[in-house]
């Protein structure tokens, strides 16, 4: 039943309730309207098995809140053929070491890691980007504590105030047993406006990178490309996607070089929340991707795509929807989540 054009990956908003107020992230301000049944839960686990998905990542808001989601990987280690993440804050410790006996070097924890430590308390005591700085600081905790023994991804999205130290989280990353990836902040959506409601609108657009910044963040990513020759399974990205934003910083270009148009669908992304699929059965809806709904595509629960046709035709329905087309116009993004996961289900 496996589509060969069909995405392995899937990302899955189990819940948007958090607890944190990252600067840029609006989820939380999406009301929630009830955890998503166990029984539902169980029953989108088991089409994402029977239509090829092999990695699930669980991510929110703060996933670990979702009240089942021990029950939900428990179950996929003892009955499906399918890899878990589970991408989180790291601000509980204590929430996050009831998942410990469920992880392995297959199944792991995504963290976010924007900063060198020293540059967290820096930024911390600077009141700058102080949310970020305090869930890296979770992150270096949850990578000493869980990176050696553990699956570890590390997250690190690059702007101007860690264009310079981000080789260095890479590097300190490595020494600790974690996959490190990195996407480039090359967000001017004060001036690229689709104007169509993103959940997601950086607060940190103030000090994003710019067409100016280009010869500065080129230098960092020679660096990191290095490190992927040197450990290649340890940069999660592929060689192609670090030399294509090497190359994307040789020209000044107002708007940056990349989005998804032409990708089909990039990833499976799943919402939390719930509609009604053709057949009449309350389900689990689709979302374009972090940023938008997408008119179209949040249309279509999980159930209905065990119809082969809406299956097949996905890659059209995605990059047809309106919203994601004028997202792709005006916006764009530079997010490596197609290029880091072709390579990662490969090691």
């Amino acid at each position: 039943m496996t589509d060969n054009k069909f995405p392995e990956f899937c990302q899955w908003e189990i819940t948007n309730n958090c607890d944190n107020r990252c600067d840029g992230c609006n989820t939380y301000k999406f009301p929630e309207e009830k955890f998503i049944s166990y029984e539902t839960a169980i029953e989108t686990i088991n089409v994402l098995a029977k239509i090829g998905i092999k990695w699930i990542e669980f991510i929110g808001g703060e996933p670990t809140l979702y009240p089942y989601l021990i029950d939900l990987i428990s179950y996929i280690k003892e009955n499906k053929s399918m890899n878990f993440m589970i991408l989180t804050n790291a601000l509980n410790m204590e929430k996050l070491a009831e998942f410990k006996p469920y992880l392995s070097k297959q199944n792991g924890l995504v963290v976010s890691i924007n900063y060198p430590e020293w540059q967290c308390h820096y930024l911390i005591s600077q009141n700058k980007d102080t949310r970020t700085a305090e869930k890296s600081l979770a992150g270096w905790k949850t990578l000493y504590k869980y990176g050696k023994d553990y699956l570890i991804r590390v997250n690190c999205v690059i702007n101007r105030l860690n264009i310079d130290t981000f080789p260095e989280v890479a590097i300190e990353v490595i020494k600790n047993g974690g996959i490190f990836s990195f996407c480039p902040m090359l967000y001017k959506r004060q001036k690229f406006d689709s104007e169509v409601i993103l959940n997601f609108r950086s607060g940190i657009t103030g000090f994003a990178l710019s067409e100016f910044d280009k010869k500065d963040i080129k230098i960092s990513i020679l660096k990191i490309k290095k490190l992927k020759e040197r450990y290649p399974d340890k940069i999660a990205p592929s060689a192609e996607y670090i030399d294509f934003l090497i190359n994307a910083c040789k020209n000044q270009d107002d708007k940056y070089p990349m989005n998804c148009e032409g990708l089909g669908l990039p990833y499976l992304r799943l919402s939390s929340s719930m509609g009604v699929s053709q057949n009449g059965r309350k389900s689990v809806l689709l979302r374009a991707c972090s940023d938008i709904l997408g008119e179209k595509m949040h249309k279509i629960t999980v159930l209905d795509l065990l119809n082969p046709e809406i299956r097949n035709n996905l890659g059209e329905i995605y990059q047809s929807d309106n919203e994601v087309k004028k997202c792709q116009k005006y916006e764009g993004c530079m997010w490596s989540v197609t290029f880091v996961l072709k390579n990662l289900k490969n090691q």
